[in-house]
């Protein structure tokens, strides 16, 4: 536990850092590929000790695949949906700059309604992902994964005001999979579970 709190106080320090040291590229790619070891070390503190063999890794990797086929697919949606606004913003931008013209009430509404409709349907995809993930992995993983898996990770780390005490065994692992599982890292870290022998 004290690892895990250790490694997540040091990659949210790293990870600001790379922001201040943006303006020199070769710096910014060596911080950038420190603070994935960083985060790749985080993962493999929560991932080992659930002892994931290489067949329930190779089981879980196309499952997890599809979530981030379904994210790249609606950030494609999105890209497209913001490129249509555009000419409005810019319309409101150079009246704003050039006349002191207020934004329209119409176009803060478009740009709210935008945005939820953004939020809603990432959080729509993120549930059925982490529902997808969730099924395959309790029917590959034996009741001592589940329970290290749930037991071991410490969810405080990525919402400190959670309780849980409060919560049973089932919540705490679908919080593993959700803040870990399903983490970019730990699809580079089962690529290599999968390929042991």
């Amino acid at each position: 536990m004290k690892l895990t709190s250790l490694l997540l106080s040091v990659l949210l320090v790293f990870t600001c850092s790379v922001a201040y040291a943006q303006k020199d590229t070769k710096e910014a790619e060596a911080s950038n590929r420190v603070v994935r070891k960083i985060r790749k070390t985080f993962i493999y503190a929560q991932v080992l000790p659930v002892l994931i063999k290489p067949d329930q890794a190779k089981k879980i990797l196309p499952v997890i695949e599809r979530g981030r086929a379904d994210l790249r697919k609606l950030n494609l949606e999105e890209s497209k949906a913001l490129v249509e606004l555009e000419k409005e913003l810019d319309e409101t931008l150079k009246a704003a700059s050039e006349e002191q013209r207020l934004p329209t009430p119409e176009m803060i509404k478009k740009i709210g309604v935008t945005s939820q409709a953004f939020k809603m349907r990432r959080q729509a995809a993120y549930v059925e992902n982490v529902n997808r993930v969730e099924q395959v992995v309790r029917d590959l993983f034996d009741e001592g994964q589940i329970k290290t898996a749930a037991m071991s990770w410490d969810p405080r780390l990525v919402t400190p005001n959670i309780n849980i005490d409060e919560m049973t065994e089932d919540q705490r692992f679908r919080l593993w999979i959700e803040d870990i599982l399903i983490d970019d890292i730990t699809y580079e870290v089962l690529i290599e579970i999968s390929k042991r022998r």
